[in-house]
């Protein structure tokens, strides 16, 4: 699948089928979803999927959200503390950036003022 940017995704077509189908069953439920709206959400084609992913085909007909919508061993408890690192993480993550923004732009502002010296001498 192609980005609105123009690059290409990193993910598998069975990743952004599997992606797309956990993302419909918590929107519609396991019994109004067909693999031709799966594949269309995920940007795949269905014909690919038909020939090369059989598996995923069984996990739509087999309409069983448990199986795939949580963890594997089934503890939601793990699931939502998983969830509360990834966004302690992201949080850290952000910040480290934002750090680097302002850092970057101080020394945008100092290289202007810099060459605006230069200009005058």
């Amino acid at each position: 699948m192609v980005s609105k940017k123009g690059r290409s995704s990193n993910l598998s077509v069975a990743e952004k089928f599997d992606s797309s189908l956990t993302l419909l069953l918590e929107q519609k439920g396991s019994h109004t979803i067909s693999v031709s709206a799966v594949c269309r959400n995920a940007g795949v084609n269905r014909s690919s999927i038909y020939a090369h992913h059989p598996e995923l085909i069984a996990k739509v007909n087999q309409g069983s959200r448990k199986n795939i919508l949580t963890s594997s061993d089934g503890n939601e408890s793990a699931k939502k503390e998983d969830s509360a690192i990834q966004l302690r993480d992201l949080k850290r993550k952000y910040q480290a950036l934002l750090t680097v923004c302002i850092e970057l732009e101080a020394e945008i502002i100092a290289l202007r003022k810099r060459a605006e010296f230069k200009k005058k001498n």
